[in-house]
């Protein structure tokens, strides 16, 4: 799940204890979100896009949670 989302926090160096510190919530409750066994909700999903805004990033909100990731020989 979120394959774009997980490409993107491998290129930023975000574990999931940074994805759990991004959102305020514990390791294991960031996990659960990461592995769809529980929702992000539509705040949850502003401040992840927010967090890579602030590193110049201008991903959408569609393309980090619900966009088919773009094979690399597509870029």
């Amino acid at each position: 799940m979120f394959k774009n989302l997980r490409s993107e926090m491998v290129r930023h160096d975000i574990n999931i204890d940074g994805l759990a510190e991004i959102l305020g919530i514990t390791r294991q409750a960031a996990s659960n979100k990461l592995n769809g066994k529980r929702p992000f909700s539509l705040p949850e999903a502003e401040a992840i896009r927010d967090f890579f805004k602030s590193k110049g990033k201008d991903y959408t909100i569609e393309y980090l949670f619900f966009t088919p990731s773009v094979p690399n020989s597509e870029l």
